[in-house]
């Protein structure tokens, strides 16, 4: 099967090549899937929006093993890459876990919490993204919080829902579908699961080039499972990338999901 590049924009010179992508929803075999899909490319960089594991579906014991095999996979890409926790739901456990280990605390949940921050502590390539503290890229900065922005700087957030254009780049995920609409890239979903009954699918990743004040993005169709959309209804909304399956727009189908309507 092959990969469907489904949107380009180009520019002259490519100085910062990022490999982009949220929502994995703890699926190795597919993390698998995208490390052989670009084989013989390089990045500088790749970023993570959320929703890596599945640690919500797992017992705390359960947890730090399948965050080992998931980040097992992530450091044999060999590219120095940030993530950020996703939604509570999804792995508020993780995230009390890690809180706990920082903590050092000696209970069951601290000591299991202790070996998840050894983990991430030990990454050669990897590290998680807080909210309070930036990271500097290059000539970039790479933030988890829309009040430390700046036009250098890449703001990658698990969702925030609002646009914020003092920034670069702003990335997000969580909605289970791409959007693009002025410096807001949604990352869609790397493989959605079938959690409240959804249909899996393998999703879709993005290949980020930024020169200067600019930037360039092209989402690739992993598993050929989406479709390109410019609402008529909805202009404003920019260009959705949805299941093929899907008859709306997500602004047709729920308002609640329009991104400018505060503007």
């Amino acid at each position: 099967m092959k990969a469907k590049v489904i949107n380009s924009t180009l520019f002259r010179d490519q100085v910062v090549k990022i490999l982009a992508f949220s929502d994995l929803h703890g699926n190795i075999e597919v993390l698998k899937l995208l490390k052989k899909r670009i084989e013989g490319e390089s990045f500088d960089y790749m970023l993570i929006a959320g929703d890596l594991t599945n640690a919500y579906s797992l017992e705390n014991e359960e947890i730090l093993q399948h965050m080992e095999e998931i980040f097992s996979v992530l450091e044999s890409f060999e590219i120095p890459y940030y993530f950020v926790w996703g939604l509570p739901f999804r792995e508020l456990k993780l995230e009390l876990l890690f809180m706990e280990g920082l903590r050092r605390k000696d209970s069951k949940e601290g000591v299991i919490g202790k070996e998840i921050v050894r983990l991430i502590s030990s990454l050669k390539f990897g590290r998680l993204l807080r909210m309070d503290k930036p990271i500097k890229l290059g000539e970039y900065w790479l933030t988890s919080s829309p009040k430390i922005v700046s036009e250098n700087t890449i703001l990658m957030i698990h969702t925030y829902r609002k646009l914020v254009p003092e920034a670069l780049l702003h990335l997000e995920g969580h909605v289970h579908y791409g959007q693009r609409v002025f410096n807001y890239l949604n990352l869609g979903f790397l493989y959605k699961d079938d959690l409240h009954g959804s249909k899996p699918l393998i999703g879709c990743y993005w290949i980020i080039d930024l020169k200067g004040s600019h930037f360039d993005a092209t989402l690739v169709d992993l598993g050929g499972n989406l479709k390109r959309l410019q609402c008529p209804r909805h202009p404003d909304e920019g260009t959705f990338y949805i299941p093929y399956f899907w008859r709306k727009c997500p602004v047709c189908d729920d308002p609640d999901n329009a991104l400018i309507k505060g503007l």
